[in-house]
């Protein structure tokens, strides 16, 4: 049973009076919390092969993880020219920018691009997240 079920049953015990219910939980370890931390995502995928047609159905760099109320606050995307020399883009909040599309789009097939995050709780909190790498497919 994953922690949200955990806490829904045991919620919705309470609410009920249901001790049955609540007895049959168990405690949950750190292992079994779902999602983890947050990781970042763009069109659901946290890396990997990236098409047109994904990146056309998304317009914002996403969350994956169990920490509810984080946020993206910033984020960059490199990618290399065709001299191999970075080239940084970046933006405030999780939207992607029209400059952001339009060179992911002018990349050659399999040319290869990172994402990097700042992400931030309700509180403040920084969150380390990984950097992403994406291979465009076209």
């Amino acid at each position: 049973m994953n922690l949200r079920t955990a806490l829904l049953l045991a919620a919705l015990a309470a609410i009920l009076g249901l001790p049955a219910v609540a007895a049959a939980l168990h405690p949950v370890t750190l292992s079994e919390a779902p999602g983890g931390p947050p990781a970042i995502h763009l069109a659901g995928k946290q890396g990997g092969g990236l098409h047109a047609a994904d990146l056309a159905k998304t317009a914002t760099l996403g969350l994956h993880g169990c920490v509810a109320d984080a946020r993206v606050v910033a984020f960059t995307i490199t990618i290399l020219d065709c001299n191999a020399q970075p080239c940084t883009l970046a933006a405030k909040g999780p939207e992607l920018t029209k400059a952001m599309r339009s060179a992911i789009g002018k990349l050659p097939a399999n040319a290869t691009f990172t994402i990097e995050a700042e992400v931030r709780d309700a509180s403040g909190r920084a969150w380390p997240v990984k950097n992403a790498t994406f291979n465009w497919q076209r």
